[in-house]
């Protein structure tokens, strides 16, 4: 009697076990499908968030130059305020729709063909429909090669060397390389390579351009913006906080740009975003002291070669 007692014991443990096991393998497996660790349970939050965001940004960059704002230093802070959290919002739901690399690459291609096809228009008519509905689609290319790069990053410690090389190629790039040389040279194609930070009424009024830009956010901040937003999604970082963090400092960089602090026709966005990238995700990166020696090294002889560059600039110049 007792060893039956004991028996059944044992069998009833055997099949918890077993239920806890499958229940785990269950959960891990549906876990790696899942892709993104922080999208919710239903994919078409995240989608219509984005969605509605991107079509309310397209209503706010046509209304613009009609928007009621107080004159002088507020309407910027508004204006700069305002059309920097939309495109920042968007990739924010964007990159938590759960597609994988076939669709985003599809999305991503059609949203360039979109960008295209308005480019082509603006060369041979002047519609004021144009330049808002470019910035949306160029947007949108962004976000969706972005996610796309994302998936190159496979571990999360890969960011922290990233965002510094992105950070000073950007700083050479605009201040004395490709960016600065095309600000003088082709001001029209970068404008078209940007999104619009338009100016508001007040403003918009003492302009004569039809359609007044007060600063720009070029189409390479936006794709590592968008990068960076999907690797925090997909290694489980904190995405809002990530978010927090990087919308203040775009937002000043533009602040910067707009107001002429610095001696170059632009400011570089993207140390502005490493920046506020590793800063809101500091405590989500393990290295080990080998790691950290080897970063500062790379970092201090891109330093070397940036201050290399400016003073052959400068004795050329």
């Amino acid at each position: 009697m007792a060893h039956v007692a004991v028996d059944e014991l044992e069998a009833q443990a055997l099949r918890t076990s077993l239920g806890y096991a499958a229940m785990t393998r269950d959960q891990s497996i549906s876990e790696e499908e899942g892709g993104l660790a922080s999208v919710p349970p239903s994919a078409t939050v995240p989608a219509r968030a984005a969605f509605a965001l991107g079509t309310l940004y397209l209503l706010l960059l046509l209304i613009a130059s009609r928007l009621p704002a107080p004159g002088g230093a507020w309407a910027t802070i508004i204006a700069v305020v305002v059309f920097v959290y939309f495109p920042l919002a968007v990739i924010y739901h964007g990159v938590r729709i759960p597609l994988g690399p076939a669709m985003e690459l599809l999305s991503g291609v059609i949203s360039l063909g979109v960008w295209l096809g308005i480019a082509g228009i603006e060369v041979r008519s002047d519609v004021a429909l144009t330049g808002p509905a470019r910035c949306v689609a160029l947007l949108g290319a962004c976000l969706f090669f972005g996610m796309l790069a994302s998936r190159v990053v496979r571990d999360r410690n890969l960011l922290v060397p990233a965002c510094i090389i992105a950070a000073l190629a950007d700083l050479v790039s605009v201040g004395w390389g490709f960016t600065s040389h095309a600000l003088k040279q082709t001001p029209a194609l970068v404008a078209k390579l940007s999104v619009a930070v338009p100016a508001l009424a007040p403003q918009a009024a003492a302009s004569s351009a039809k359609y007044p830009i007060l600063a720009t956010m070029g189409v390479g901040d936006l794709f590592f913006i968008a990068l960076f937003f999907a690797a925090a999604a997909r290694f489980g970082l904190p995405l809002r906080r990530t978010f927090c963090f990087v919308f203040p400092l775009v937002a000043l960089a533009m602040g910067l740009t707009i107001t002429g602090v610095l001696p170059w026709q632009g400011v570089p966005g993207l140390p502005f975003i490493a920046l506020g990238f590793l800063a809101a995700n500091v405590h989500s990166f393990r290295f080990s002291r080998q790691e950290w020696r080897a970063m500062g090294v790379v970092s201090v002889v891109l330093l070397l070669m940036a201050a290399g560059l400016l003073i052959w600039w400068r004795l050329i110049a």
